[in-house]
């Protein structure tokens, strides 16, 4: 198989990526997904609980663009439109033009997060999705362009049903962000430990549009294609419907994880990010990416699912009232993480090696609770 020519250009865009994963711990997938929505001008949205660093990503990514402008704001129900579009400008109002004054707003943005994304008003919300979808602002009666690559949503809830669906829609990649799980982290954390050099310019707007038509040019060979229509067929079958458009859009999702990793072909492992985007309610997330990874990453399945047997016997080792019950689940988390740890050697998938470091930790912990136990 042949690789994209411009090598430079996507160690600009490894070197973003490695950088920003230093800085924002535990954030690999997420970084990634950001990473994905630039190149292919799509929209994501992080959900989970508040003070997770989901605005420092998206702060830190937009930083090592260099040219690059981040909107940000923080919405609320009584957010009007001014807040997101920009001012009217009197003087022109004076003088009977409908304009609005966009420097520094939405429209004038190439980045933009919008916090609590949710809670604005559907009136605010559909005022802007002009700009959203379409990448363009009525101003006095003329369609102007916005130079909007994307645009990143957070909230620590999803809209409820006939509120801002249109909006849940348009965010392509949706992903739950979690508090840090590994203990280490979370020392460096709470101990003033974690990186705080600042950021630098990795990679520039012409290079960023640049990768973008790169991304537009690799291929999906026949029998990739084939198993994304054996996974639409798995996925409906599921009650699981995903919109032609949304297909489309993600399958340049695939492209640009292909051309990410250096190959000018889309291969079965670049479909795992579709396991993002492909659900629209809580309930078909776990699902949908257990579809998507059993075709893409059989490994990562493999994993996740041991992952949650391995959270299940920690949590029974805490809730343990016995030290037989306490040894019992040590030995059952011992037995999990040697699995992975077998499952994982030679993968080096970065979410592989992620789970795998994960369920060390829980081994560590129950290790170190049942000796502490048989002390006392």
């Amino acid at each position: 198989m042949t690789k994209p020519n411009d090598a430079g250009l996507r160690a600009a865009f490894t070197s973003l990526e490695q950088d920003v994963q230093g800085v924002a711990l535990e954030r690999i997938e997420a970084i990634r997904l950001a990473i994905l929505s630039l190149l292919v001008r799509a929209h994501a949205v992080f959900l989970g609980p508040p003070g997770t660093g989901k605005s420092f990503l998206v702060e830190q990514v937009t930083a090592r663009i260099t040219g690059a402008s981040l909107f940000s704001t923080l919405l609320h129900p009584q957010a009007p439109a001014e807040e997101l579009l920009g001012p009217l400008d009197v003087a022109e109002l004076g003088k009977g033009r409908y304009l609005r004054r966009t420097a520094s707003y939405l429209p004038s943005c190439h980045v933009a997060f919008l916090d609590e994304v949710f809670k604005c008003s559907p009136s605010t919300l559909n005022a802007c999705l002009g700009v959203l979808n379409e990448r363009k602002l009525t101003q006095d009666g003329q369609r102007i362009s916005c130079p909007l690559v994307s645009a990143i949503g957070a909230s620590n809830e999803l809209p409820r049903a006939g509120e801002a669906e249109a909006l849940w829609d348009r965010f392509l990649l949706r992903l739950y962000v979690q508090p840090l799980q590994e203990e280490a982290n979370v020392r460096a954390l709470l101990s003033g430990g974690t990186p705080t050099r600042a950021p630098q310019g990795t990679l520039t707007l012409a290079q960023l549009e640049t990768a973008q038509k790169q991304v537009a040019a690799i291929t999906i060979p026949g029998p990739v294609l084939d198993a994304l229509l054996s996974l639409r067929a798995d996925l409906s079958r599921a009650g699981i419907e995903v919109s032609d458009r949304r297909w489309t859009q993600l399958a340049q999702v695939a492209r640009a994880h292909a051309w990410l990793e250096g190959r000018a072909e889309v291969t079965l492992e670049d479909l795992s990010p579709l396991a993002h985007g492909t659900w629209t309610t809580p309930e078909q997330r776990r699902q949908a990416a257990s579809l998507v990874l059993t075709v893409a990453l059989p490994t990562l399945a493999t994993c996740l699912e041991e992952l949650d047997r391995a959270l299940e016997q920690h949590r029974a080792l805490l809730a343990a009232k016995t030290d037989e019950d306490a040894v019992r689940a040590s030995i059952a988390l011992r037995k999990i993480a040697t699995k992975i740890k077998a499952l994982a050697k030679g993968v080096g998938h970065p979410r592989v090696v992620e789970v795998a470091r994960r369920v060390e930790g829980l081994q560590a912990d129950a290790i170190k609770r049942v000796a502490g136990a048989s002390v006392s």
